[in-house]
């Protein structure tokens, strides 16, 4: 966190202290009824983060979480919804080990969109049912909300810390956003069936591992272009996006920059200690690259 910029941390202290004030509020109201409930939510939500599908690119990725958070949210409530998003934010933390202040900022900012949702929710349907036209709009209209907000304040925290603006880091394009507000829908959708007939949830399960599987299909694709040794792009994508980048160079009639580097005393190194000993160096010198380029920038292994 000690890179960041003082308007970023500003901004990510904020989220913190209107997320825990929310959260304060919010869990007087836990109806203990459901707990049962609530518990096997927290399990689902936490399995979703923790199994999340691997986006087109390598900072991006797909989760089922939004699935859970949105029935968690029509089907128990406000107070029940954060707990499961704190739950399962907490889980995917000890699993995977994001930066603490990350996943702080995450759970925080699910908290403070759920509550806006919340607000228009009951705003719409004050009577919480679920047997009136009044029931849809309140969901379509609050999931929308849900989902805009999320997006909106990840973006500026996206914008204050890279310098990457709505358009650059994609924040707001369109297949993500459907993507979330899908799920929530779906999940929300899946509270009217419960309420009807519990054991009708199971036929869900199979269009739901469809989509999984389904999301899976740009990574696959991503691995076609991904040199296996290094993580680097193939020769193959590189040669591709050097045609791409040229044309739009002459186009747009403006400079273009291509950095070509070779390693000396590879096959020394080959030669002394094993080409295990050369595939470490390549690997590191791999990792180096990539973490000192943006994000846009392409680096690939040429030989």
């Amino acid at each position: 966190m000690k890179e960041l910029t003082s308007h970023t941390k500003m901004y990510i202290f904020l989220t913190y202290v209107v997320g825990l004030a929310i959260f304060i509020r919010q869990m007087s109201g836990i109806d203990t009824d459901s707990l049962w409930v609530t518990v096997i939510l927290c399990l689902l939500a936490s399995l979703a983060l923790i199994l999340k599908v691997e986006g087109p690119t390598n900072r991006s990725h797909y989760t089922f979480s939004f699935l859970v958070y949105g029935f968690s949210f029509t089907f128990l409530g406000i107070p029940e919804t954060i707990l499961v998003i704190l739950v399962s934010n907490l889980a995917e933390w000890v699993w995977n080990r994001p930066p603490w202040y990350i996943q702080i900022f995450n759970a925080s900012c699910y908290t403070i969109v759920l509550h806006a949702a919340g607000l228009v929710y009951g705003w719409i349907n004050p009577e919480n049912s679920l047997v009136s036209w009044q029931a849809v709009v309140a969901i379509a209209v609050s999931m929308g909300i849900f989902n805009l907000l999320n997006h909106l304040m990840v973006g500026i925290v996206l914008w204050l810390a890279r310098g990457e603006n709505f358009r650059r880091s994609g924040i707001f394009d369109f297949f993500p956003l459907v993507l979330d507000l899908t799920l929530l829908y779906f999940g929300a959708s899946l509270s009217f069936v419960w309420a009807y007939n519990q054991f009708a949830l199971v036929m869900f399960l199979i269009p739901i591992y469809m989509i999984y599987s389904t999301l899976k299909v740009p990574a696959l694709e991503r691995k076609t272009e991904i040199d296996v040794k290094t993580g680097l792009f193939n020769h193959e994508y590189f040669k591709q996006q050097v045609a791409n980048e040229l044309r739009r160079a002459n186009r747009f009639d403006r400079p273009l920059t291509i950095i070509m580097a070779d390693l000396d005393l590879l096959r020394n190194i080959n030669n002394t200690y094993g080409h295990l000993a050369g595939d470490e160096v390549l690997i590191g010198v791999a990792k180096i690259l990539k973490q000192s380029v943006r994000e846009y920038d392409i680096t690939a292994r040429f030989g």
